[in-house]
């Protein structure tokens, strides 16, 4: 069976690393966004958000090449685990990147410092236009 995935999204926050029983791992979210046709016939835009783990050398440059906000493309596998709690079980989803090649940058850090900044001017250009009504 093929278990193949490819996401391509922002960082949520900053890289997690730990131990793990001698393998080093990293740990991160990525937002990826998703558009689909309501029942009004509009566009509505939704985010996803997708745990990654990232194991050995690769978590290691994770760790120094990652921060939040970059955009990247993940390839790996998919992983399922089943969590009971109080009678009630709950399916997780995580992307396990592949060891070789499997996080890729796809733009470098003083580009998302340029983009957030952008965000953040048109952000307050909207809301000064009173476009907004609540």
């Amino acid at each position: 069976m093929l278990n193949s995935i490819n996401v391509i999204g922002r960082l949520v926050r900053d890289p997690e690393t730990k131990n793990v029983s001698g393998n080093y791992m990293a740990s991160f979210t990525i937002a990826s966004d998703a558009s689909y046709k309501g029942k009004d016939g509009n566009y509505v835009e939704k985010a996803n958000f997708i745990p990654v783990t990232v194991w050995g050398n690769s978590a290691k440059w994770v760790k120094e090449k990652l921060s939040k906000g970059l955009l990247v493309c993940v390839s790996g596998s998919l992983e399922s685990n089943t969590v009971e709690k109080e009678g009630r079980k709950a399916t997780y989803y995580n992307v396990r990147a592949n060891l070789f090649g499997g996080v890729e940058l796809l733009q470098k850090k003083e580009q998302a410092a340029t983009n957030a900044r952008a965000e953040v001017v048109e952000e307050n250009n909207f809301y000064q236009q009173g476009s907004v009504s609540f």
